[in-house]
């Protein structure tokens, strides 16, 4: 890919490339729409969305084709007082955020699946898989990778070496 400029410097955390349209996570929940990305080094950047609320902290967004949405999964925000994990949905079509959370990880379903009651999940990335039709969830913090289905009920936990994956 080419380096490209697109607006302001900030904390941007995930890339999507759907197409000739590059979307950038912004670490705060907001959205920025890179169209015609490849055309030059300076394309001009284009908030379309933004996760109302203070003290979110996101990390990981994919695209659901089935849905044609960007999902964007919380790392950590302000309501879900480490009991849930909450997953929002960003339409392309009407390109607005639903009203509700698309869906939400249940951290106590982590912990069951490890018997584990002290398991820490804050999500540093996620991918849809594209056959399988699971979502792949990592935490650097807790050293977990979380499968789950397209509505966050939990399938499998697998922890990861820590000297393998320092980070």
């Amino acid at each position: 890919y080419p380096s490209v400029r697109f607006g302001r410097k900030g904390d941007y955390e995930d890339i999507v490339v759907i197409d000739s349209t590059a979307y950038l996570l912004i670490s705060d929940g907001g959205i920025v729409e890179v169209t015609g990305f490849s055309k030059g080094p300076d394309v001009p950047g284009e908030v379309i969305g933004q996760i109302p609320g203070k003290r979110n902290e996101f990390e990981s967004m994919y695209y659901d084709k089935s849905v044609n949405s960007l999902i964007l999964l919380c790392k950590s925000c302000h309501h879900e007082k480490d009991e849930i994990r909450t997953a929002y949905r960003f339409d392309l079509s009407t390109r607005k955020f639903s009203d509700s959370a698309f869906y939400t990880i249940r951290i106590a379903d982590i912990a069951a699946k490890l018997n584990d009651s002290n398991v820490k999940f804050f999500p540093s990335a996620a991918a849809l898989h594209p056959i399988l039709n699971k979502v792949y969830s990592i935490s650097s913090i807790g050293k977990l990778m979380v499968i789950t289905d397209t509505r966050g009920k939990v399938e499998e936990v697998l922890r990861m070496d820590d000297h393998a994956f320092n980070q």
